[in-house]
């Protein structure tokens, strides 16, 4: 319920991604796809405080279609954000 004692929370927030991938085909049946992404993420809160961090991200993928109906995929990611590190 709303208390009019307490000032209302106000939050602006600011988030700026961006993201690119390419792929090739090595083979008919192989193809390889890696990308990255990074994004900054910003709130001005009369309740939470100004604060602002960058996060970023890469990822490697390979696809193989082993027969018609069977296709094989196996990928790896790692994210660097200051919140939870290194994954």
């Amino acid at each position: 319920a709303y208390n009019p004692v307490t000032p209302a929370n106000r939050h602006t927030n600011r988030r700026l991604g961006l993201a690119a991938d390419a792929s090739r085909r090595l083979a008919p049946t192989l193809t390889v796809s890696a990308g990255g992404s990074a994004e900054t993420r910003a709130i001005d809160s009369n309740n939470l405080g100004t604060h602002a961090d960058v996060a970023g991200g890469a990822f490697a993928l390979a696809r193989w279609h082993a027969a018609p109906q069977l296709t094989l995929t196996a990928s790896a990611r790692v994210d660097a954000d200051r919140g939870f590190g290194l994954e």
